[in-house]
């Protein structure tokens, strides 16, 4: 569930020294490297029970009364919860509040908690809704977060079509600090995607979120939304939740290019070329979100279709006899420079599309056949 509409931030109060307590999360097993989560089509953890006592908040959640704040519009309703736009009576901020009845579902789980930890824990990261803190009465259980006024992301898009490429570039930098706190999102999909007023991504709804203890650290259970869920969580068996967020991402990122083509506009090039590597079935084959982050933003155009294995090695013993050679370009005469630039036809030089001894394309050894390719072509001098 989000929200939908920015102000300024305002303090709302001091937290008093009280705790809510509500019933614990399902816990999180990591015996053998495996971390259990929860299956949100049953409502129960996946190899464990979920503790019935209630375990109290606490690193520093704020614990706000109902009565403070003014009721001003419901933003969004889903079956086991609903978003109101509320108004702080002293201070005249506009928050939003997320209302979870007690006895529902996602309440008896207790995944409403473990969101409230997760968003505190992200409280300084600038791509996350931001948590005022919680309301707990006897029927229901508040979370105030930030207004986001761009509200979600399709309604954003769809009345600035013009700004999707920062938006794109933008939420996979979201994803990519969270996995840098080794936190997985575990549903990203377009409604859990909000925009503030100035256009910045706020991703939120951290009910199914996890930190891992290691990277390379697997999952068990059927966490997120279907068509936007990894083929294996949707298979039920043990996944790197890291690959699995990139996987969501991706088919996010294709449902946003769908919808752009419908308003006649279009992702740039490189964000459609790296869709499809993200939405890649098989997890080793995705590339990581670094990796995805790097090459939109120009830092590393071939590393998602480059073969490095089929690149040919040079020794260092080899390279530094072959160095000894060739004089320092700064002592060389401008003839002996320009001489020195002959186009490279290395193997690696070709790969790569351009020369990088001598920052110039290999032409002329398009025009050899591959047996003279064999025989001419020679190691690249480059480290």
């Amino acid at each position: 569930m989000g929200c939908g509409a920015s102000h300024a931030v305002v303090p709302l109060q001091d937290p008093p020294e009280s705790s809510v307590t509500a019933p614990a999360k399902a816990e999180v097993g990591t015996d053998a490297g495996v971390c259990v989560k929860p299956d949100r089509s049953t409502g129960k953890a996946v190899g464990k029970e979920a503790p019935s006592a209630p375990t109290p908040l606490s690193g520093g959640v704020r614990v706000l009364q109902l009565e403070e704040f003014e009721q001003l519009d419901l933003l969004d309703e889903r079956p086991m919860s609903a978003v109101f736009r509320l108004r702080h009576r002293r201070t005249g901020l506009t928050v939003a509040g997320k209302r979870i009845q007690k006895g529902c579902e996602v309440h008896r789980s207790g995944d409403y908690i473990n969101e409230v930890k997760m968003l505190q824990k992200l409280s300084k990261a600038p791509y996350v809704v931001r948590l005022h803190g919680v309301c707990d009465t006897d029927t229901d259980f508040w979370t105030v977060l930030e207004l986001c006024a761009g509200g979600r992301l399709a309604v954003f898009l769809e009345k600035f079509p013009r700004k999707a490429d920062p938006v794109a570039l933008q939420l996979c930098q979201a994803v990519q600090q969270l996995h840098s706190k080794l936190v997985v999102h575990l549903d990203l999909k377009p409604d859990n995607v909000l925009l503030s007023g100035e256009g910045d991504v706020r991703l939120c709804d951290f009910v199914t979120s996890c930190e891992l203890q290691d990277a390379r650290q697997l999952m068990m259970g059927k966490c997120g939304t279907p068509h936007f869920r990894a083929p294996e969580v949707e298979g039920g068996g043990a996944f790197n939740g890291l690959k699995a967020d990139v996987y969501s991402l991706g088919r996010t990122l294709q449902v946003v290019k769908e919808e752009l083509q419908s308003a006649r506009h279009t992702l740039c090039s490189e964000m459609l070329e790296v869709i499809s590597h993200m939405t890649n079935e098989d997890p080793l084959k995705r590339p990581g979100i670094v990796e995805v982050v790097n090459f939109l933003k120009g830092g590393s155009a071939s590393l998602l279709k480059m073969d490095w294995v089929s690149l040919e090695s040079v020794r260092c013993d080899e390279l530094g006899a072959s160095k000894a050679h060739v004089p320092s370009m700064s002592i060389m005469s401008p003839l002996q420079q320009s001489k020195s630039k002959v186009v490279c036809a290395s193997n690696y030089c070709q790969r790569l599309g351009a020369c990088l001894c001598h920052d110039k394309v290999p032409r002329s050894s398009t025009l050899m056949s591959p047996q003279e390719r064999r025989e001419r072509l020679r190691r690249c001098n480059t480290p």
